[in-house]
């Protein structure tokens, strides 16, 4: 492979932050780039999952069922940025040869690449998560507000009545408050009906 190959399949790995990003499908892009690139038999790409424990996502040119042989003639390159490892790749060799350097800090570049395009990943869905809790957090306090607003406005009291008011309901109602808040603002713009003239 040469280096525009790898520069290009470096910016290739970096890139995760499309919507459609498969995490198969980039994880069998890197294992054949980085097997190629080093010139091994075979390729295996573990990621890290919740407690440390690895998950295999894709292997090229590898025989799974002698699992315990390929760990024992594999060379290891982590996916790391920085102190964050995401993953493992390893590559394996059966002609008993040691890998060649430069082409081993090739694969490496190439696990260094998907590491940061997968820690950005993270990131964003990491920030999403948060935004989106906040704007929950952000909506169930401007319902209860107004809830609080229309009810001390409705019995003529101040908002300390009008958020006790709101709590009594939700307790006789047996319902979160949020949601006894959102039917009290919906009260205040249903037409009342009309009693007899």
């Amino acid at each position: 492979m040469c280096g525009e190959q790898v520069i290009e399949s470096m910016i290739l790995l970096s890139d995760t932050s499309a919507p459609d990003f498969d995490e198969s499908r980039f994880g069998r892009f890197l294992v054949e780039r980085a097997r190629e690139l080093a010139g091994a038999d075979g390729a295996v790409l573990l990621f890290a999952g919740d407690g440390g424990r690895l998950r295999m996502v894709a292997d090229a040119g590898v025989d799974l069922t002698r699992a315990r042989l390929w760990l024992s003639d594999s060379t290891v390159v982590p996916l790391r940025r920085r102190t964050e490892t995401v993953g493992l790749l390893c590559l394996v060799r059966t002609d008993g040869q040691g890998e060649d350097a430069h082409a081993l800090r090739a694969a490496s570049a190439l696990a260094d690449a998907a590491a940061i395009g997968l820690l950005h990943r993270q990131r964003i869905r990491e920030k999403a998560s948060r935004s989106a809790s906040l704007q929950a957090e952000l909506d169930r306090t401007v319902v209860i507000a107004q809830a609080t607003g229309v009810l001390a406005q409705r019995y003529k009291t101040d908002p300390a009545t009008g958020r006790d008011s709101l709590l009594a309901l939700a307790r006789s109602w047996r319902q979160p408050v949020e949601i006894a808040a959102a039917e009290v603002v919906a009260s205040a713009f249903r037409p009342r009906p009309e009693g007899p003239e």
